[in-house]
């Protein structure tokens, strides 16, 4: 048994390693195949320990393996009298959390990849793009399988900056490096909210955690464990820690939350998000996931803290709840197909905050599982339709269920799955009527039935933006404009095409796995817990019985189903000419919402603003300063010139005898006041 899941260390290094031995192969395209198979091999291990996990009973629901362990050699000991020595822990966690989703990224990190040995053949920075995508799945698989805060912010950052360097691929575009700089400025500041999470949990926490009895056969305990951190939480609401009360762990679960929000790409925040969409269609895919499942993670592996902390949940399910209806908003009102996508994942990541403000710890996380495929898969959808249609624009991508079928197929499947087909909406509507919270509380009424409302509006906008695009591609002809034969339309190659649709039956295998009230069955000997995700995943030492919730599933289906009817009306082909009037009347709206958002304008502001301060700066630099300093030396020069008019014999005499008398008087005076002088005073 610990043999198997001692298998987990392999599964973090391998892309890494897949990276080195990529420097071994001479041409571009072998190094990255090199990497895609050390990367599939990492998910091969993932898939034999999550099956191992699930079909074996395992007395402890979480295993942590320390593989380096740097402290001091006494336990308990501190570097001074007023802190405590500043252990360093790298491990791996292994439980079902950390192995669910160590498989899912990694699946969907080899999908991207193969996708990209074809779709980016010929480009001039292929080698890079692999690694690149390597080193990012490498760190988010390190935050996900970490044992502790500290780690999980090396992960943090790993992912962060390979996400940039994704943002940054076509740096030589013009405008691209701008926009990639925002995209680092924004994560940046996210790393740092984190950063002082973790200064202050160690400042709050860790005299008393390491004081407590060592466990994992460690000398001293981690102080920036999660499980322990869960529990000195606990204790200092209780007021149990020093110098540890409410505003404390507000203070604390607050950092965690904003820097969880930014990753997330909620509200303005968007802005790192829409600045890296101009990376590979393959990149962006694997952004998106680098934005929800590190966020998602975080929330989860902090909750106890949030849990502690009065009314931060409540606010976490207001933001993401308005977070997801607006980003619904955006999504329909666009023209682009990757801002589309952008703001399908904006909208997916409030639907997960909501949940976990709502007390739904396993919903939340299974809205993640489902997210996180369905985003690679639309991002993959639209680099075929851009690639069969050369443009980005929805209008321009008209009538591919003739000449494009597999890639139409794909974009009907991830619209029945965003709108609800993949019980990521029931389960958030679940968690929204449940309104219970592990630790028995519970959301106030007024904040539940805002977070309800704006869940029903989420559910009724995404299914009407999703199949939007599905019946603007589907249906019609495509639109004839200069540099595009229609004629020479046709489906794209297989493996692009055959890449999309396992992402898409990994989606299908995810939506299969979260059917609710599906209960634990026997095979042979064995007994496997369910395919109940939440059976699976959840929070605490108990499992949550969440059965079928009636209400939610008939909502959702009614709201999804009405609005895919809308969306057939308004935006299908053949009935486009009687939604002209309300086409008319929504074109100013449209047309605004479409645009930038305000954030993108002011983000793109900005630099013009500091260019025009410099400039201002450079202007009194010239006309004041300059000046000043020109004023000075010509003076100089001027004195220099009076100088010299009074060299001459008579100057220089004159000059010594002064010199000479003046040495007299001092040597008179300091004799004088020695006593040396014969001088009588009366």
């Amino acid at each position: 048994m610990t043999v198997i899941l001692n298998l987990t260390w392999a599964i973090v290094l391998l892309p890494v390693v897949g990276v080195a031995a990529a420097f071994l192969a001479e041409s571009a395209r072998r190094a990255a195949q090199i990497g895609v198979a050390f990367t599939g091999l990492a998910f091969a291990v993932a898939l034999v320990v999550l099956i191992f996990r699930l079909t074996h009973v395992i007395p402890a629901y979480e295993k942590t393996q320390t593989f380096w362990d740097l402290q001091s050699t006494a336990s308990g000991a501190t570097s001074s009298s007023f802190a405590p020595e500043f252990p360093v822990f790298w491990g791996i966690r292994v439980d079902p959390l950390s192995v669910a989703f160590m498989a899912v990224v990694l699946f969907l990190s080899v999908i991207a990849q193969v996708y990209a040995l074809t779709s980016m053949r010929g480009d001039a920075a292929f080698r890079r793009f692999f690694w690149t995508v390597a080193l990012l799945t490498f760190g988010i698989l390190a935050l996900i399988s970490s044992p502790n805060l500290f780690q999980f912010w090396l992960g943090w950052e790993v992912a962060g900056v390979a996400a940039w360097m994704l943002a940054v691929h076509h740096w030589q575009r013009p405008g691209t490096a701008l926009r990639a700089t925002r995209t680092l400025v924004v994560l940046r500041v996210a790393d740092l909210a984190l950063l002082l999470g973790i200064v202050m949990t160690f400042a709050k926490f860790s005299t008393n955690i390491i004081e407590q009895p060592a466990t994992n056969g460690q000398l001293t305990n981690d102080p920036f464990s999660f499980a322990q951190l869960g529990k000195a939480a606990h204790l200092g609401h209780l007021g149990g820690v020093p110098g540890v009360g409410a505003r404390t762990l507000v203070v604390l679960a607050t950092l965690f939350t904003v820097a969880a929000v930014i990753r997330a790409a909620v509200g303005p925040l968007h802005l790192w998000l829409s600045g890296a969409l101009e990376a590979p269609v393959a990149g962006v895919a694997m952004v998106a996931v680098s934005a929800i499942v590190p966020a998602a993670l975080l929330i989860a592996r902090v909750y106890p803290v949030l849990l502690e902390a009065p009314h931060l949940l409540t606010v976490l399910a207001l933001v993401g709840a308005g977070t997801a209806a607006a980003g619904a908003v955006l999504a329909l009102a666009q023209r682009d197909l990757l801002r589309i996508g952008m703001f399908a994942v904006v909208s997916q990541s409030g639907l997960i905050l909501a949940a976990f403000g709502m007390g739904g710890y396993s919903p939340a996380l299974f809205a993640l599982f489902t997210a996180s495929f369905l985003a690679v898969v639309y991002f993959l959808v639209a680099g075929n339709l851009s690639r069969g249609f050369r443009s980005t624009t929805l209008a321009d991508c008209a009538g591919a269920r003739g000449r494009m079928p597999r890639t139409t197929l794909a974009v009907g499947g991830w619209a029945l799955g965003v709108s609800g087909l993949s019980l990521n909406t029931y389960s958030v509507l679940s968690a929204t009527f449940r309104n219970h919270l592990p630790n028995g509380g519970h959301v106030g009424t007024p904040a539940q039935v805002v977070v309800a409302a704006a869940v029903l509006l989420t559910m009724g906008l995404t299914a009407l933006y999703a199949f939007r695009v599905y019946f603007t591609v589907a249906t019609g002809e495509p639109p004839r404009r200069r540099g595009f034969d229609v004629l020479r339309l046709r489906e794209v190659d297989r493996r692009r095409r055959n890449t999309v649709l396992v992402g898409l039956a990994g989606a299908a295998a995810a939506t299969l796995v979260g059917l609710p009230g599906v209960n634990s069955f026997f095979v042979g000997a064995r007994k496997i817990p369910g395919f109940t995700f939440s059976h699976f995943i959840f929070y605490g030492p108990i499992r949550q019985q969440l059965a079928l919730d009636g209400i939610a599933l008939v909502l959702c289906v009614v709201v999804a189903a009405g609005a895919a009817v809308g969306a057939w009306w308004f935006f299908s082909a053949d009935r486009r000419a009687s939604s002209v009037p309300l086409r008319a009347r929504l074109a100013t709206v449209a047309a605004l919402l479409s645009g930038p958002t305000p954030a993108e304008r002011l983000a793109g502001a900005a630099p013009r603003l500091f260019l025009r301060a410099a400039e201002t700066l450079d202007s009194v630099d010239a006309q004041v300063l300059d000046s000043i300093t020109t004023g000075i030396g010509e003076s100089v020069g001027a004195l220099g010139q009076a100088m010299t008019r009074l060299r001459g014999t008579r100057f220089g005499v004159s000059l010594v005898a002064a010199l000479a008398t003046i040495a007299v008087l001092l040597a008179a005076s300091v004799l004088a006041v020695t006593g040396h002088f014969p001088v009588t005073t009366r």
